[in-house]
């Protein structure tokens, strides 16, 4: 028995012991390499460095597990680097899934974290590991590892998802007692002919939902600058004006000008569209789990800014004041949960399914004007409207009816 720390998991009827995995040392205490291993691999500097040292131990069973929901990510060079690096390589596209079940709850809940800019890695790391746990118990994987370090909040997300799975194995991530260096990872990596590894600067989480940017030049929030063409989607190149139309049927959105089309193809739409304006950029600081410092990320999603905008219009037209301030409350616990990684806790499907049920009453069109200096509303035009569109006719009515205060 190695020094692998274990952790009970119960799930109803199913009861076993997952011993954690939290530094390349408790891999090398693995005596059976021959033993499928699966790594959640993104292609990045940490998941390819994890991969060249699983490869350096001896595992002769690798498992690079690459989820698409809509990154920034040449797949095809991605698997070309895990199979140069002795590695299966398993691309499975989860794009539908993120959109309709993790994105859509946010975007009825106007999901921002402390009512500053949209979560994005809280809504895909469930995703991410539920997805490589089903994965790993159909092919029978008996480790399972991330490479999320402790300044990224994608730790407790994936490790606290991973253990209220059925996974029999053992996980989590080599990187929580093996801290190193980007500059020695890449040093490293070069020996294996992978030299673009060793030039990018900035660490990057990208999804369909949001882009995110972290350390680098931003590792100081006093002194910070970002190239601009580190932005995919909001370079400001249209200068034009015109209108845009958002419509919502019972808490989602269902087209984009006159045009029904599903939420995936929806959010790929605004993202270009309104990216092209140069909006949807965002900045600031995070918390770490379980500490009080933060660290700063800068984030681009176009998409989100704009469909939080139009449900909150909506929503504002459809529900009366109590509901709208309940809302607000089950929100703000609804992020929290996310953010903490407790996706799934009673507490976070209580408020998703209150929230749903307000849902159901928002539908109608919100109609924009934008060009680079603004997105405003100019219409919003509801089904079941609260509000008045004539504020003359409507007191003259009260009036008459000498009803206003009973």
């Amino acid at each position: 028995m190695n020094d692998l720390s274990r952790t009970l998991v119960t799930n109803k009827n199913h009861q076993h012991f997952s011993r954690k995995i939290t530094s390349f040392l408790d891999l090398e205490k693995l005596k059976n390499k021959s033993e499928p291993i699966g790594l959640m691999y993104s292609g990045g500097l940490d998941s390819t460095y994890a991969l060249y040292k699983l490869s350096t131990m001896g595992f002769t069973n690798i498992h690079a597990i690459s989820i698409n929901i809509g990154q920034n990510e040449n797949f095809e060079e991605t698997k070309k680097v895990a199979e140069q690096l002795g590695a299966h390589f398993h691309h499975l596209d989860k794009q539908h899934d993120f959109a309709n079940f993790k994105i859509l709850p946010a975007i009825q809940m106007g999901a921002k974290y402390l009512g500053n800019y949209p979560i994005s890695s809280s809504l895909s790391r469930p995703l991410i590991a539920d997805t490589a746990v089903q994965l790993s118990n159909d092919i029978g994987i008996t480790t399972l590892i991330h490479t999320a370090n402790l300044s990224q909040n994608s730790l407790p997300r994936l490790n606290n998802r991973i253990d209220t799975s059925i996974f029999p194995g053992n996980f989590g991530s080599p990187y929580i007692h093996s801290a190193i260096s980007r500059e020695q990872k890449c040093h490293e990596l070069k020996h294996r002919n992978l030299h673009f590894i060793s030039q990018r600067k900035l660490s990057g989480d990208s999804n369909l939902w949001c882009n995110e940017y972290e350390s680098g030049p931003l590792d100081d929030p006093e002194n910070f600058i970002i190239p601009d063409d580190i932005f995919t989607w909001t370079q400001a190149t249209n200068t034009s004006t015109q209108t845009l139309s958002i419509t919502i049927e019972k808490g989602v959105p269902v087209g984009i000008d006159n045009d029904q089309l599903p939420i995936l193809a929806i959010i790929n739409s605004l993202n270009k569209t309104v990216g092209s304006f140069g909006h949807g950029r965002y900045a600031g600081l995070e918390h770490l789990a379980n500490e009080q410092i933060k660290v700063l990320e800068v984030r681009e999603a176009p998409a989100a800014m704009i469909l939080f905008d139009a449900y909150a219009q909506l929503e504002s037209a459809t529900l009366d004041i109590k509901s709208l301030e309940l809302k607000q409350y089950l929100s703000t616990q609804w992020v929290i949960e996310s953010v903490n990684g407790h996706w799934g806790s009673i507490r976070h499907k209580a408020c998703q399914a209150a929230v749903h049920d307000m849902s159901t009453r928002v539908s109608g069109t919100v109609t924009y004007i934008i060009n680079p200096s603004r997105i405003f509303p100019i219409s919003i035009r509801s089904k079941n409207p609260l509000y008045i569109r004539d504020r003359d006719t409507w007191e003259i009515k009260k009036a008459k009816e000498g009803s206003y205060y009973g």
